[in-house]
């Protein structure tokens, strides 16, 4: 069995897996943060899954390149993108979290494995299963501590630990 535990699919179909797949597919704020200097190439909003707004920022930047190259305009007008760059520092946040609720809603509403066999799902309780339930509960009851066999009533005060430890010590002296 050297190498079989390498074709187990081990993954299910369960909330655990579901969780996983949501871990390693989410975005994440500060990787957006890293991206965000490259903003005039739309960097940032590829990683965001924005394709349409990131090829407008890179469009945007090749015709402000063209612009100064061939006509010789000044540098200056890089900054037109100044605007958008700093809005985009505010909407990093609120993209990410759009973004994650999406796909959260995406994995969680995906089909999930079939039940096992036999199970009936929730079902309305029979008289029968009332009296079990009954029974179970009562059996459950005597189980408990200071409940059933030896009762105290609220007369009767529970002994200390030190009146517990003299009646200890009273007993062995009998046994001995």
């Amino acid at each position: 069995m050297k190498d079989n535990w390498k074709t187990l699919d081990l993954e299910g179909g369960g909330v655990q897996t579901i969780n996983l797949q949501f871990i390693r597919l989410q975005k994440r704020s500060i990787i957006a943060y890293l991206m965000w200097p490259g903003f005039f190439l739309g960097l940032h909003r590829f990683y965001l899954a924005k394709p349409l707004s990131a090829t407008i920022y890179l469009l945007f930047f090749v015709v402000l390149l063209l612009l100064i190259s061939v006509f010789n305009i000044s540098i200056w007008f890089m900054f037109l993108e100044l605007p958008f760059a700093l809005y985009d520092l505010f909407w990093i946040p609120t993209a990410v979290t759009a973004y994650n609720k999406a796909l959260r809603i995406k994995l969680y509403s995906q089909s999930a494995a079939a039940p096992p066999a036999g199970y009936q799902g929730r079902r309305f309780a029979t008289e029968q299963d009332t009296d079990l339930i009954k029974d179970y509960i009562n059996l459950k009851d005597k189980e408990r501590a200071g409940v059933g066999g030896t009762e105290v009533t609220s007369k009767q005060q529970i002994p200390t630990l030190a009146q517990q430890e003299k009646l200890l010590r009273a007993l062995q002296k009998k046994k001995d």
